[in-house]
Protein backbone atom coordinates (compact mmCIF):
# COMPACT_ATOMS: atom_id res chain seq x y z
CA UNK A 1 0.00 0.00 0.00
CA UNK A 2 1.38 3.95 -0.66
CA UNK A 3 -0.03 4.58 2.70
CA UNK A 4 2.62 1.70 3.96
CA UNK A 5 4.89 3.10 1.93
CA UNK A 6 4.76 6.80 3.28
CA UNK A 7 4.78 5.84 7.08
CA UNK A 8 8.02 3.49 6.70
CA UNK A 9 9.97 6.51 5.78
CA UNK A 10 8.61 8.23 8.79
CA UNK A 11 9.89 8.71 12.47
CA UNK A 12 7.05 9.51 13.86
CA UNK A 13 4.03 7.44 12.42
CA UNK A 14 0.89 8.57 10.85
CA UNK A 15 -2.92 6.51 12.20
CA UNK A 16 -4.62 5.49 9.56
CA UNK A 17 -8.27 7.19 9.04
CA UNK A 18 -10.14 6.34 6.15
CA UNK A 19 -12.78 8.85 5.50
CA UNK A 20 -13.84 11.87 7.65
CA UNK A 21 -15.60 13.21 10.53
CA UNK A 22 -17.67 15.97 8.90
CA UNK A 23 -17.23 17.79 5.65
CA UNK A 24 -15.25 20.86 7.66
CA UNK A 25 -13.03 18.44 10.12
CA UNK A 26 -9.41 19.56 10.05
CA UNK A 27 -6.68 16.47 10.16
CA UNK A 28 -4.72 16.00 12.92
CA UNK A 29 -1.28 16.00 12.90
CA UNK A 30 -0.73 12.06 14.00
CA UNK A 31 -3.82 11.24 10.73
CA UNK A 32 -3.16 9.47 6.92
CA UNK A 33 -6.50 10.37 5.56
CA UNK A 34 -7.49 7.83 3.14
CA UNK A 35 -10.16 8.46 0.80
CA UNK A 36 -11.47 5.61 -1.52
CA UNK A 37 -14.34 7.28 -4.49
CA UNK A 38 -15.85 4.72 -6.80
CA UNK A 39 -18.29 5.10 -9.13
CA UNK A 40 -18.84 7.59 -12.00
CA UNK A 41 -20.16 6.97 -15.86
CA UNK A 42 -17.35 4.76 -16.81
CA UNK A 43 -17.15 1.44 -16.19
CA UNK A 44 -14.80 0.64 -13.33
CA UNK A 45 -13.58 3.69 -12.86
CA UNK A 46 -12.47 4.71 -9.19
CA UNK A 47 -9.87 7.14 -7.31
CA UNK A 48 -7.42 6.86 -4.28
CA UNK A 49 -6.61 9.56 -2.87
CA UNK A 50 -4.31 10.41 -0.10
CA UNK A 51 -4.66 14.06 1.68
CA UNK A 52 -1.84 15.47 3.87
CA UNK A 53 -1.88 18.51 5.25
CA UNK A 54 0.13 20.46 2.70
CA UNK A 55 -0.26 18.02 -0.46
CA UNK A 56 -2.84 15.27 -1.95
CA UNK A 57 -1.35 12.74 -3.69
CA UNK A 58 -4.45 10.62 -6.28
CA UNK A 59 -4.71 7.66 -7.88
CA UNK A 60 -7.02 7.29 -10.43
CA UNK A 61 -7.81 4.08 -13.39
CA UNK A 62 -10.58 3.88 -15.52
CA UNK A 63 -11.53 0.74 -17.11
CA UNK A 64 -13.61 1.13 -20.38
CA UNK A 65 -14.19 -2.33 -21.01
CA UNK A 66 -17.19 -4.37 -18.70
CA UNK A 67 -15.11 -7.31 -19.98
CA UNK A 68 -12.40 -5.68 -17.51
CA UNK A 69 -14.65 -5.26 -15.10
CA UNK A 70 -16.06 -8.61 -15.31
CA UNK A 71 -12.85 -10.30 -15.57
CA UNK A 72 -11.78 -8.80 -12.36
CA UNK A 73 -14.63 -10.10 -10.66
CA UNK A 74 -14.56 -13.74 -11.84
CA UNK A 75 -10.94 -13.65 -10.84
CA UNK A 76 -11.31 -12.45 -6.96
CA UNK A 77 -14.33 -15.47 -6.71
CA UNK A 78 -12.12 -17.87 -7.69
CA UNK A 79 -9.71 -16.59 -5.15
CA UNK A 80 -12.16 -16.62 -2.64
CA UNK A 81 -13.46 -19.92 -3.52
CA UNK A 82 -10.77 -21.74 -2.24
CA UNK A 83 -9.61 -19.76 0.65
CA UNK A 84 -10.97 -20.39 4.89
CA UNK A 85 -13.69 -18.59 5.97
CA UNK A 86 -12.36 -14.83 6.59
CA UNK A 87 -11.60 -11.56 5.42
CA UNK A 88 -9.48 -11.19 1.98
CA UNK A 89 -8.59 -7.88 0.02
CA UNK A 90 -7.13 -7.53 -3.96
CA UNK A 91 -3.94 -7.17 -2.01
CA UNK A 92 -4.27 -10.76 -1.03
CA UNK A 93 -5.50 -12.00 -4.35
CA UNK A 94 -2.63 -10.35 -6.17
CA UNK A 95 0.21 -11.64 -3.76
CA UNK A 96 -1.12 -14.89 -4.97
CA UNK A 97 -0.48 -14.24 -8.07
CA UNK A 98 2.75 -13.24 -7.67
CA UNK A 99 4.41 -15.88 -5.48
CA UNK A 100 6.65 -16.99 -8.27
CA UNK A 101 6.83 -14.65 -11.29
CA UNK A 102 10.80 -15.14 -12.10
CA UNK A 103 12.77 -18.24 -12.57
CA UNK A 104 16.03 -18.46 -13.09
CA UNK A 105 19.25 -20.98 -13.29
CA UNK A 106 22.76 -21.58 -12.71
CA UNK A 107 24.59 -23.96 -14.59
CA UNK A 108 27.92 -25.26 -13.54
CA UNK A 109 27.91 -25.38 -10.65
CA UNK A 110 29.51 -28.01 -7.82
CA UNK A 111 28.25 -29.08 -4.33
CA UNK A 112 30.69 -29.54 -2.01
CA UNK A 113 30.02 -31.03 1.98
CA UNK A 114 32.51 -31.36 4.48
CA UNK A 115 31.01 -33.99 7.35
CA UNK A 116 31.79 -34.23 10.96
CA UNK A 117 34.11 -31.22 11.27
CA UNK A 118 34.89 -30.27 15.31
CA UNK A 119 32.18 -27.74 16.62
CA UNK A 120 34.89 -25.33 16.50
CA UNK A 121 34.27 -21.97 14.83
CA UNK A 122 38.13 -20.93 14.40
CA UNK A 123 38.20 -24.66 12.09
CA UNK A 124 34.88 -22.94 9.98
CA UNK A 125 36.79 -19.73 9.66
CA UNK A 126 39.74 -21.30 8.77
CA UNK A 127 38.04 -22.68 6.41
CA UNK A 128 35.95 -20.12 4.31
CA UNK A 129 39.60 -18.18 4.76
CA UNK A 130 41.26 -20.43 2.30
CA UNK A 131 38.86 -19.96 0.14
CA UNK A 132 38.92 -16.48 0.06
CA UNK A 133 42.59 -16.13 -0.29
CA UNK A 134 42.40 -18.52 -3.38
CA UNK A 135 39.60 -16.45 -4.70
CA UNK A 136 37.09 -18.92 -4.73
CA UNK A 137 33.24 -17.54 -5.05
CA UNK A 138 30.93 -19.81 -2.33
CA UNK A 139 27.28 -19.75 -2.67
CA UNK A 140 23.91 -21.59 -0.53
CA UNK A 141 26.61 -21.95 2.66
CA UNK A 142 24.51 -24.43 5.28
CA UNK A 143 25.64 -25.08 8.45
CA UNK A 144 23.86 -28.24 10.50
CA UNK A 145 24.85 -28.49 14.36
CA UNK A 146 25.02 -32.45 15.18
CA UNK A 147 24.95 -33.31 19.10
CA UNK A 148 27.60 -35.34 18.86
CA UNK A 149 29.88 -32.45 18.92
CA UNK A 150 30.60 -31.72 14.99
CA UNK A 151 28.96 -29.65 12.58
CA UNK A 152 28.11 -30.33 8.83
CA UNK A 153 29.15 -27.73 6.43
CA UNK A 154 27.69 -27.37 2.89
CA UNK A 155 28.37 -24.59 -0.17
CA UNK A 156 28.16 -24.59 -3.93
CA UNK A 157 30.99 -23.37 -5.89
CA UNK A 158 31.58 -22.82 -9.52
CA UNK A 159 32.60 -25.59 -11.60
CA UNK A 160 35.79 -23.51 -12.80
CA UNK A 161 37.03 -23.95 -9.22
CA UNK A 162 36.50 -27.38 -8.67
CA UNK A 163 40.10 -28.65 -8.65
CA UNK A 164 41.87 -25.84 -6.98
CA UNK A 165 39.24 -26.08 -4.27
CA UNK A 166 38.68 -29.94 -3.69
CA UNK A 167 42.95 -29.61 -3.30
CA UNK A 168 42.60 -26.81 -0.97
CA UNK A 169 39.93 -28.90 1.21
CA UNK A 170 42.39 -32.26 1.12
CA UNK A 171 44.60 -30.32 2.57
CA UNK A 172 42.17 -29.10 5.21
CA UNK A 173 40.22 -32.67 5.69
CA UNK A 174 44.07 -34.60 5.98
CA UNK A 175 44.53 -32.28 9.69
CA UNK A 176 41.26 -33.35 11.27
CA UNK A 177 40.38 -37.36 11.51
CA UNK A 178 37.35 -38.44 10.90
CA UNK A 179 36.19 -35.45 8.37
CA UNK A 180 34.65 -36.44 4.97
CA UNK A 181 34.64 -34.50 1.88
CA UNK A 182 32.08 -35.01 -0.35
CA UNK A 183 31.81 -33.60 -3.81
CA UNK A 184 29.01 -33.64 -6.23
CA UNK A 185 29.22 -32.01 -10.16
CA UNK A 186 27.13 -31.62 -12.97
CA UNK A 187 24.04 -29.91 -10.97
CA UNK A 188 22.47 -26.41 -11.62
CA UNK A 189 20.80 -24.15 -8.91
CA UNK A 190 17.91 -23.34 -9.76
CA UNK A 191 16.27 -19.59 -8.16
CA UNK A 192 12.45 -19.14 -7.99
CA UNK A 193 11.61 -15.30 -6.80
CA UNK A 194 8.43 -13.32 -6.45
CA UNK A 195 7.19 -10.27 -4.61
CA UNK A 196 4.13 -11.83 -2.97
CA UNK A 197 6.55 -15.11 -1.61
CA UNK A 198 6.83 -13.34 1.62
CA UNK A 199 3.15 -12.67 2.44
CA UNK A 200 1.51 -16.52 1.91
CA UNK A 201 2.51 -20.29 3.27
CA UNK A 202 2.83 -22.63 0.56
CA UNK A 203 4.97 -21.67 -1.91
CA UNK A 204 8.32 -24.01 -0.70
CA UNK A 205 5.22 -26.72 -0.56
CA UNK A 206 4.30 -26.41 -3.82
CA UNK A 207 7.69 -26.04 -5.01
CA UNK A 208 9.22 -28.83 -3.90
CA UNK A 209 6.14 -31.09 -4.16
CA UNK A 210 6.39 -30.78 -7.75
CA UNK A 211 9.91 -31.87 -7.91
CA UNK A 212 8.44 -35.04 -5.91
CA UNK A 213 5.99 -35.96 -7.75
CA UNK A 214 7.55 -35.58 -11.21
CA UNK A 215 10.87 -37.64 -9.57
CA UNK A 216 13.83 -34.55 -9.26
CA UNK A 217 16.01 -34.74 -6.46
CA UNK A 218 16.61 -31.42 -4.14
CA UNK A 219 20.28 -31.65 -2.79
CA UNK A 220 20.38 -28.46 -1.34
CA UNK A 221 18.10 -25.25 -0.69
CA UNK A 222 18.25 -21.87 0.50
CA UNK A 223 15.64 -19.52 1.44
CA UNK A 224 14.72 -15.65 1.71
CA UNK A 225 11.77 -14.03 2.01
CA UNK A 226 11.12 -13.62 -0.95
CA UNK A 227 13.23 -16.24 -3.08
CA UNK A 228 13.88 -20.05 -3.17
CA UNK A 229 17.05 -21.55 -4.41
CA UNK A 230 17.78 -25.04 -4.96
CA UNK A 231 20.49 -27.78 -6.39
CA UNK A 232 19.41 -30.60 -8.79
CA UNK A 233 21.08 -32.65 -11.33
CA UNK A 234 21.28 -30.70 -14.65
CA UNK A 235 20.18 -33.55 -16.37
CA UNK A 236 16.93 -32.80 -14.66
CA UNK A 237 17.00 -28.72 -15.09
CA UNK A 238 14.94 -28.89 -17.97
CA UNK A 239 11.92 -30.83 -17.12
CA UNK A 240 12.38 -28.66 -13.05
CA UNK A 241 11.88 -25.29 -14.99
CA UNK A 242 8.51 -26.31 -17.35
CA UNK A 243 7.34 -27.60 -14.51
CA UNK A 244 7.40 -24.62 -12.60
CA UNK A 245 6.29 -22.21 -15.84
CA UNK A 246 3.18 -24.90 -15.47
CA UNK A 247 2.93 -24.83 -11.82
CA UNK A 248 2.74 -20.74 -11.11
CA UNK A 249 1.37 -19.53 -14.76
CA UNK A 250 5.31 -18.62 -15.53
Amino acid sequence: MLADSINAVRINKLRYVCGREGADTLRKSDELGIHSLRGGTIVGQHEVTFAGQDEIISIGHQAFSRQVFATGAIAAAAYIVRQKPGIYSMQDMIHESSAVTTLYTYPEEVLVSLEDLPRDMSVISHLYGVLAENDVFIDMISHTGATNGHLSVSFTINAKDQVKTEALLRELVATHDGVHLGIVDNITKLTVEGPGMEFQSGVAYRVFSCMAKAGIPILAVTTSESKISYISPTSDVDRAVAIIKKEFGI
